[in-house]
Formats: C-alpha cells, structure tokens, sequence
C-alpha cells in the first residue's frame, strides 16, 4: 500500500486554535472556511467541505432573508436558535479537533 503524505493541517500549534476562532469571529457565516482549507490538504473528505458550505450558505442566506417566522415567537424560533447555536459550537470544536496529533501503532511500541 503506497502512503502520499499529506500536508498537516497545523504546522504550528497555535494556528489549532487560530482557526477554531474563525467560526466564533464570524458568527457561522464562514465557518466552511477551515473545513475548504483541511479538504484542500486531505485532512477530511470533500462530502464533510461540502456539507459546511451548504451550511453556512444557508445561515448566511436566511441572515439576508431573514424570514418572518423566525421574528414570531414560538418552536420555530427556538428550534432555529438552538440549531444556530449548535452549528457553531459543533464547527469550532470540530475544527480544533482536526489534525489533533494521534500516537500511531509504531509510537507506542517499544524497541
């Protein structure tokens, strides 16, 4: 089996962080950056870029639109809340857990 050796997604410890900032800094609309940037360097698949793109276009879409039943109160609202909310906590953990340092087979094996 042939191994290509791939660009790490942090070269630098403190970029870790850097880049889990970037979803925060921009309230969702660019969460998707980190992720185009680790499918680039074959950190993750492009289905995992694509399904951050799709969802920051779609807060990014409904933020411009901004539709009357998320002024109303009620479930509709709520549920968008927490799901806005979700999304963004789920994408800056998950962008700092991407590339974390894993101790390979070879790593822990003495010799």
């Amino acid at each position: 089996m042939r191994h290509t050796i791939r660009q790490p997604m942090y070269p630098k410890p403190w970029q870790r962080w850097a880049w889990a900032a970037v979803p925060a800094a921009s309230a969702t609309a660019l969460t998707f950056v980190p992720f185009v940037v680790a499918w680039r360097r074959q950190v993750v698949g492009w289905r995992t870029a694509a399904a951050y793109v799709a969802l920051s276009l779609l807060v990014a879409t409904l933020a411009v639109v901004q539709p009357s039943v998320l002024d109303e109160p009620g479930w509709p609202r709520e549920v968008f809340r927490y799901a806005l909310w979700t999304y963004l906590i789920v994408g800056m953990v998950r962008v700092a857990l991407l590339d974390w340092p894993r101790k390979t087979r070879h790593d822990t094996v003495k010799q």
